[in-house]
């Protein structure tokens, strides 16, 4: 009697190669799938990173703190806030403007030298309205006129400490005046004034060429006080 055998099945030559492959090519998906996350994270690390970094960038002036120096006279007693110690501050043109021609006049005005008297007159004349100038004007009226007085054996010279435009077109500027006898070798009579000044200006194309030569802006004085700034200890 013939026995009959299960033949068993043979496994096909193929199919672990086939299992192997799959296998391979899914592994490489994932590393690949794997990768590409990991670089959008880093990207987005480096992208919160900077954007970190430019706030604190732009966050830093904010908690800066400011050094400022006051400088006190120890002559007058007089105090001035000065400029930061950091980097300049902006200043703006008609700031600058101002600060020039309050300057300029104050020296002008107060100044008294015999051979450029006739200059300073002349500039005075020409960056002041007509009562402002009336007034100076009265100082070289009469016997006791002031180029009478000191001829040109007196000479005052000023020096300008401090310039402040107070906003509307007011400014208040600080000035130490020497005045001493030319043949004198010495330290003559030393004193502190505070001018306070009203200015504007005017249509340049108003003024004569002569003048516009001289002043420009058109710059005109509109009142003039001086006034002797006195020392803590002698308000006191």
């Amino acid at each position: 009697m013939a026995l009959f055998r299960r033949k068993l099945a043979q496994p096909q030559p193929t199919d672990h190669y086939d299992a192997a492959l799959n296998w391979e090519s899914s592994r490489i998906y994932q590393v690949q799938r794997s990768n590409r996350t990991a670089w959008r994270v880093t990207g987005v690390a480096c992208c919160l990173t900077l954007i970190s970094w430019a706030t604190i960038m732009v966050m830093m002036p904010l908690k800066q703190r400011v050094p400022y120096l006051i400088r006190e006279n120890t002559t007058t007693g007089a105090v001035d806030v000065l400029d930061t110690l950091s980097a300049p501050a902006e200043t703006t043109f008609q700031d600058t403007r101002d600060k020039y021609w309050l300057a300029q006049y104050v020296t002008h005005r107060e100044t008294y030298d015999w051979y450029t008297l006739q200059t300073d007159y002349n500039f005075v004349g020409a960056t002041s309205m007509p009562n402002v100038a009336a007034e100076y004007g009265q100082l070289f009226i009469g016997d006791k006129a002031l180029d009478k007085t000191f001829q040109d054996k007196v000479k005052a010279t000023i020096t300008i400490n401090s310039v402040v435009p107070n906003g509307n077109w007011t400014g208040t500027v600080r000035f130490t005046k020497e005045t001493k006898r030319v043949d004198d070798p010495g330290h003559g009579a030393v004193t502190h004034w505070v001018a306070t000044v009203g200015y504007a200006y005017q249509n340049p194309s108003t003024m004569k060429e002569s003048l516009r030569l001289i002043n420009p802006f058109a710059f005109q004085v509109t009142t003039y006080r001086v006034d002797p700034e006195l020392s803590s200890s002698a308000q006191n």
